[in-house]
């Protein structure tokens, strides 16, 4: 049996990972480069708040900074382990700013919508890109969720699965069911949305 030698980005990302464990100046700037983007985009879809999506942002980044000479690596890419600081960021929030006597934090949750995941900002190209965020925004605040890390990310099932502290299986669940649904809301008639 063949063992494939790493690749070279997983080479820069374990260089990159040892220069940070060290506070190397650089080596944060390049992850705050690569990364920030990512993380804004990802809180963004679920505050809806350009300013407070920023400022979770940098918190994620504060905070990494904090953990990261306590940093193990449990197969964990540094992508994912970021996000699951901006999930455990957001779910602090969410939970922080629970004063309209909601019971839970899905049902907060359940009142914020995904229309920013497919470009509110942008001019829709055409027709579909609108059905599409409109049909998005039809999905529980988990399946949004797991929809952006798997598709806009590119995480796979095992790095949402600990990002959302949930098991890999559960992720799958919650993808089919998720896309499931977006398809069937992309057959019905356009009014129907």
């Amino acid at each position: 049996m063949t063992v494939n030698p790493p690749s070279t980005a997983a080479v820069h990302a374990e260089t990159l990972l040892q220069r940070a464990r060290r506070q190397d100046a650089g080596a944060w700037a390049e992850i705050y480069d690569q990364y920030y983007p990512r993380i804004y985009a990802f809180l963004l879809t679920r505050v809806r708040d350009r300013a407070l999506a920023e400022d979770l942002a940098a918190d994620v980044f504060v905070n990494a900074l904090r953990a990261i000479a306590s940093y193990e690596d449990r197969g964990f890419e540094l992508a994912a382990w970021l996000f699951r600081i901006a999930h455990n960021r957001l779910t602090d929030h969410l939970r922080r700013t629970m004063v309209r006597g909601s019971d839970s934090l899905d049902e907060l949750e359940e009142e914020q919508d995904i229309s920013l995941l497919a470009g509110q900002d942008a001019e829709p190209a055409h027709g579909e890109a609108m059905d599409l965020r409109r049909a998005l925004e039809q999905l529980n605040p988990t399946q949004r969720q797991v929809i952006h890390l798997r598709f806009m990310e590119g995480l796979t099932s095992e790095q949402v699965a600990r990002i959302m502290g949930k098991s890999a299986g559960a992720i799958k669940i919650l993808q089919y069911r998720a896309l499931k649904t977006l398809k069937r809301l992309l057959t019905e008639k356009p009014q129907s949305l």
